[in-house]
């Protein structure tokens, strides 16, 4: 939100005897008055990989400032809790973790779906440096699979044919079109450096799609057993997972999506409001 618009909505709040400010980012009004302050984080990715933002400094001096006036901070993920308490040095005590909810319309398909005559890989989300997007192309330049890859976000690509025969295709996708993505799909490849959390695989696996996941804290706090975990730099440790993933069986995905619906925006939403309740 722009400052000024930001003041507006704080005077008017103060007007009426606002008692908690809630920043959903890191611009904090001027004058708190006797408010209390509770701030919400996502990543520290800006911490993590300063060299890929212009903005980084700015950032960083923003968040800081945000913190150091906070009562409380909201992230949403353990790991992204442990990120704050290494960077900024927080108190454990004054951070919440709220985990993310998975959409209800993200769930199992109502008749079996038939992935035999033109089987894909998925990718969704930005292809930031940090998003790993390169080891997925290597894989398919070196694997000889002849599967297809599907990528959905991000810059588009030209569609291209990969050694063994398979193709690249970018698509826009709206939910809709995502979620029958994830239901067609032989397995989500998710292979980030660093997430704040890591939506799309668990989203996948409401939908009973196999996730392939780079084995980093967040995802194995997310995911749990849920997802065939491979490292992020290694190729030939990616196709293992991604055989492993197109070996699952129905039992499998169906576990996975019973994971994926424990987390529900309800769940995230009673951690905000014993939050308010504990500021108030």
């Amino acid at each position: 939100m722009e400052r000024p618009w930001m003041e507006r909505c704080w005077r008017a709040s103060h007007r009426g005897g606002c008692s908690i400010f809630h920043a959903t980012y890191y611009r904090i009004p001027r004058s708190l008055h006797d408010a209390r302050l509770l701030v919400c984080d996502y990543d520290c990715i800006h911490e993590r990989f300063p060299a890929m933002f212009r903005d980084t400094k700015e950032v960083l001096k923003r968040k800081r400032h945000a913190f150091n006036h906070a009562d409380a901070v909201v992230t949403i993920s353990e790991s992204s809790k442990q990120d704050l308490i290494e960077f900024y040095g927080l108190q454990e005590d004054k951070i919440r973790v709220a985990h993310l909810g998975v959409s209800s319309f993200f769930r199992l398909p109502e008749e079996k779906i038939e992935r035999g005559n033109s089987p894909y890989l998925l990718y969704v989300g930005s292809r930031a440096t940090y998003k790993n997007f390169a080891i997925v192309e290597r894989f398919f330049r070196e694997s000889m699979t002849d599967m297809d890859l599907i990528v959905v976000g991000g810059p588009s690509l030209e569609e291209c044919r990969w050694p063994g025969g398979g193709r690249r295709l970018w698509v826009r996708a709206d939910d809709e079109r995502l979620r029958s993505l994830y239901w067609g799909a032989c397995a989500l490849i998710y292979p980030s450096m660093y997430e704040g959390f890591g939506l799309p695989p668990l989203e996948a696996l409401a939908c009973g799609c196999p996730v392939v996941a780079s084995d980093i804290p967040v995802l194995r706090e997310v995911l749990g057993e849920h997802a065939e975990y491979f490292c992020c730099s290694d190729v030939d440790d990616l196709e293992a997972a991604v055989n492993r993933a197109l070996g699952w069986t129905e039992k499998r995905r169906l576990e996975g999506h019973n994971h994926a619906k424990t987390f529900t925006w309800e769940r995230s939403a009673s951690v905000l409001q014993n939050c308010y309740r504990q500021l108030s």
